[in-house]
């Protein structure tokens, strides 16, 4: 009884303080972008991670439609890049943590090439702690971080595409 009414107070409490699941919100992409085409350059084929992502996160959050024509506003991904800074050392001069930062550029052109809004530059960093004693558990922490980041840059590209054509 206690616990049905504890949430009956707190979600009403968690919607309007703007708070929602990860990936929940959506983003209302202009008409324009209804149906587009995306493109990456240097390949990575039909099953890239970040082609996947971008994919994913148009379609059910954007709500739009992702097709292969030839006369469609297309989303161009581009100059994706992955570099490490080291952060700290300890008193041997290894390595204890690093930056791990991924970046990707993008831009969008209407179905005539034309070019709807400027390129534009997603950045996104993690620190990572490095233990050369477990080596390949790092490995695969760094190799699930990087997965996050592609996704979480997805995420940025569709709120910026939900932006396009919107004053201020």
């Amino acid at each position: 009884m206690r616990l049905g009414l504890v949430l009956i107070v707190a979600l009403p409490l968690l919607a309007a303080c703007g708070w929602h699941l990860r990936g929940t919100t959506g983003a209302t992409l202009p008409s324009a972008l209804a149906v587009l085409r995306v493109q990456r350059s240097g390949g990575g084929g039909e099953y890239d991670p970040l082609l996947i992502a971008v994919r994913d996160a148009l379609q059910v959050q954007g709500g739009a439609k992702v097709a292969d024509g030839k006369d469609l506003p297309t989303l161009f991904l581009y100059n994706e890049m992955v570099t490490n800074r080291v952060l700290s050392v300890d008193s041997t001069v290894k390595v204890r943590e690093y930056m791990l930062r991924y970046e990707v550029s993008f831009r969008v052109t209407d179905a005539h090439g034309n070019e709807m809004a400027p390129p534009q530059t997603v950045i996104m960093q993690r620190p990572v702690t490095f233990d050369r004693l477990n080596v390949l558990a790092k490995e695969r922490e760094e190799s699930q971080l990087l997965s996050e980041l592609k996704r979480d840059a997805a995420q940025q590209i569709l709120q910026r595409l939900s932006q396009l054509g919107r004053p201020g």
